[in-house]
């Protein structure tokens, strides 16, 4: 029989109690990981709105709409972005009541 001291019993039940809680946590890793994604687009869409009031920024308003010379699609968005510096032909005209689909 092995006798123990104190401080190896501590060790030793501090050790299970690790190894229960990282189960535990193991067996919710898909779950943790959605939700940390989830705080982390919170947190910056936060700080986004608190440097927005901050310096005061609004949302411009104008009479012209704009005008693209070609449909924007996001994933060719995503790739010039990636590639860099991508000019801009983007033009302001008068406000139209149609809309473009």
């Amino acid at each position: 029989m092995m006798i123990l001291s104190a401080d190896e019993k501590r060790m030793a039940l501090e050790f299970e109690i690790f190894s229960e809680i990282n189960s535990l946590i193991a067996a919710r890793s898909k779950e943790l990981q959605v939700t940390a994604a989830a705080i982390g687009e919170l947190d910056v869409i936060a700080n986004l709105a608190e440097i927005a009031v901050n310096n005061r920024y609004t949302r411009p308003e104008s009479e012209r709409e704009l005008q693209y010379p070609y449909p924007r699609r996001e994933a060719s968005c995503r790739r010039e972005v990636a590639c860099g510096f991508v000019p801009n032909d983007t033009t302001w005209t008068a406000r139209s009541t149609s809309s473009c689909s």
